[in-house]
């Protein structure tokens, strides 16, 4: 892991470096380590350190469905063998599937809005069940702008806080604005994490 963020923040630096006219890449990078189980949360940050907030999270919520997509085809597909047995050994993964069959979009939103099971994870297990492309997509792309929000405000904050430090000159103004939203930001993502696992559990229930 330790090897893995060094790399991350490596290129998160390269990246930087290149000015906005690597933002393509930027987006490429995020949805091939995506898809290959980097957190989508470390990724969203390094974007936000990157770039600033908005920018960062405008790429990082263009590239996370992207990334799920790429590993839902890949696992409805070449790699369908390997995953359905992985997806065997886990009953959650045949019970979201039941639940899909009664309301796709609806159960791809509240899965990416709760915290339940890893996005990364299921970009993957999401491919050997029977939910459309159409729905995986627009839910995923509805219900992971909450929490890359979030991501790309810490990041943000990160790159300010940084630049305070090299400067030695703390704005206690601009310290103050930055935790305030970091609490109310996190605090919103928090609630409707909340609910949003309470409604996918009600929904997983009521399938079973």
């Amino acid at each position: 892991m330790h090897a893995l963020l060094h790399t991350i923040v490596t290129a998160a630096e390269w990246l930087r470096a290149q000015g906005p006219g690597m933002l393509p890449v930027a987006f490429l990078f995020f949805v091939v380590t995506n898809a290959a189980l980097v957190p989508a949360s470390v990724l969203s940050v390094a974007l936000g350190f990157v770039y600033g907030f908005v920018p960062g999270f405008l790429v990082a919520a263009l590239a996370r469905p992207s990334a799920g997509l790429l590993a839902c085809v890949l696992s409805r597909s070449v790699l369908r063998s390997y995953v359905q047995g992985w997806a065997d050994r886990h009953a959650l993964v045949a019970a979201v599937d039941r639940a899909l069959s009664r309301g796709g979009m609806r159960v791809i939103v509240l899965l990416r809005l709760s915290p339940i099971i890893s996005s990364t994870v299921v970009n993957w297990a999401l491919g050997v069940t029977r939910v459309s492309l159409r729905d995986f997509t627009l839910g995923t792309a509805l219900g992971i702008v909450p929490s890359t929000l979030a991501y790309a405000y810490i990041g943000s904050g990160l790159k300010a806080a940084s630049e305070i430090i090299a400067e030695r000159a703390p704005d206690p103004i601009q310290t103050v604005l930055f935790w305030f939203g970091l609490a109310a930001t996190l605090g919103c993502v928090v609630v409707v994490s909340r609910l949003a696992r309470r409604e996918l559990l009600g929904e997983i229930a009521s399938s079973s």
